[in-house]
């Protein structure tokens, strides 16, 4: 039988994200600051610069600040909201497949170092690939707009229902989706604050 001390249990969880919510909202708060500055500093600069290397690194910088939030923000409501959790599980599935598909491609040599670190932080969750094929089909079908096949209807929700249950009966964080990013947010929020502190002067007000 399941008690509050049983790890894994529905009471365990749903103590861990009582006692975690404060913490979680004290730090989505502060990277909705850090986005505001450092988008409302890269939209400056982009007009002031002429350096294509510079302006490539403030747009890098903007994406990977918009999606750091993006994830952060998403993570919450899926834990707030849970009523309305498939909603939130979907454009989380699509932060996710982003941060892990497209993110890399973007960071290039002269980022290696970072994108290394990055790419050790989220090995665990590409190696599941299980969960990157599910990723992939709910890209596919809701990131382009494109319909589930008609032989196989409600795929989208299959999909996503393999990777994080929407029943009310599972823990919203006791999910496999829910797991791995809070893997993947952690590991966006490291590289974004990694980049930052590359340009003191530019961001100095951008919390890392």
């Amino acid at each position: 039988m399941e008690t509050a001390t049983d790890p894994g249990s529905s009471e365990w969880w749903a103590e861990q994200l009582v006692a975690r919510l404060p913490l979680l909202r004290q730090g989505q708060n502060d990277v909705r600051f850090s986005h505001e500055v450092v988008i409302r500093t890269a939209v400056s600069e982009l007009q002031e610069i002429r350096a294509d290397d510079m302006k490539r690194d403030l747009r890098l910088l903007a994406a990977i600040a918009t999606l750091d939030y993006e994830l952060k923000t998403l993570l919450l409501r899926l834990i707030e909201d849970s009523e309305n959790r498939l909603i939130w599980q979907k454009c989380l599935a699509l932060g996710v497949c982003q941060a892990l598909k497209e993110l890399p491609r973007q960071l290039g040599q002269e980022f290696r170092v970072e994108a290394k670190t990055f790419a050790d932080a989220v090995r665990e969750v590409r190696k599941d690939k299980a969960f990157m094929d599910e990723l992939a089909l709910i890209r596919n079908s809701v990131a382009a707009h494109l319909s589930p096949p008609s032989e196989a209807p409600g795929m989208i929700e299959w999909s996503i229902d393999s990777i994080a249950s929407h029943s009310s009966s599972t823990p919203v964080m006791n999910t496999q989706l829910a797991v791995h990013a809070l893997t993947v947010s952690g590991a966006v929020h490291a590289l974004g604050s990694s980049l930052l502190r590359r340009y003191p002067a530019t961001f100095p007000d951008a919390k890392t």
